[in-house]
């Protein structure tokens, strides 16, 4: 889903799994962020096309970032673009469009 994403323009922001373990020993460091390389998925998720599926990058660098007790992540490689702070903005206003949508749905 995020490459799907980035590869029509869109960077993404989020909340890493609480199940998947965070070293911020690894990766490139780049101040107090590190960027990460994950790797495509060896099994192709059941809503993707197999085309698709194929089409997409074998690994993608990603930018993880701890903004109090939450890692968050994102495609934005650079804290120039958006620093720690701004990403926590970012990932907060999802609350109101997730407020907004369940308004949507239920008039």
């Amino acid at each position: 889903m995020i490459a799907l994403l980035q590869a029509r323009g869109a960077d993404v922001v989020f909340q890493q799994h609480h199940r998947r373990h965070t070293d911020f020993r690894r990766g490139r460091q780049i101040g107090t962020y590190h960027v990460v390389v994950w790797n495509k998925p060896v099994l192709k998720p059941h809503w993707l096309s197999q085309e698709d599926f194929d089409e997409l990058p074998e690994t993608m660098q990603l930018r993880e970032a701890r903004v109090g007790s939450k890692v968050l992540v994102s495609t934005v490689l650079s804290p120039t673009q958006v620093s720690a702070q701004g990403l926590k903005a970012l990932y907060a206003q999802r609350w109101n469009v997730e407020l907004d949508l369940r308004n949507i749905k239920t008039t």
